[in-house]
């Protein structure tokens, strides 16, 4: 059985033929959302362990190759575009779903490549995923994350 990558199996249900069918897209990823909300804060906590500093391109290429696995196991058709001869300058991965009957298109923009990361000025370690109760500044105290086999309800203060 596949794992369910539930962040990026959301992009996809948003692609999904029901919704091209005139299905309510809202009314849908919302309950998505609620049925699946611990697999896709766990998902979404194993792409932000990944470093993402856009000045190593290595970091960059890993992940590429983790949105890039987790789209094509929903069959999505993936692709990852280079500059010839150009070493220092990252890929950037496009991908494509085909919905029969579709009179839209959708675009969507995963953001993969971020500032590099100072460990002084973070609370926790950079790429070390934490979860707090709600915004520190309101008082959030720091709060595992919930099992992703279990379906234990997700507050959005989270």
């Amino acid at each position: 059985m596949k794992k369910l990558h539930a962040n990026i199996g959301t992009l996809v249900l948003l692609c999904s033929p029901s919704i091209a069918q005139g299905q309510d897209a809202l009314e849908v990823t919302r309950a998505y959302r609620e049925a699946n909300g611990a697999r896709i804060l766990e998902d979404f906590k194993t792409l932000l362990a990944i470093p993402n500093d856009s000045h190593d391109v290595g970091s960059l290429w890993r992940n590429v190759m983790h949105l890039a696995m987790d789209f094509e196991l929903l069959d999505v058709d993936m692709d990852i575009k280079t500059i010839p001869r150009k070493d220092n300058v990252p890929p950037l991965l496009y991908g494509k779903i085909d919905v029969p009957g579709a009179t839209r298109t959708i675009g969507i923009y995963v953001h993969y490549d971020g500032q590099p990361a100072d460990p002084e000025q973070w609370t926790n370690p950079p790429y070390e995923p934490t979860l707090y109760s709600r915004a520190m500044e309101d008082g959030g105290e720091l709060i595992e994350f919930p099992d992703p086999e279990g379906n234990a309800p997700i507050d959005p203060e989270w």
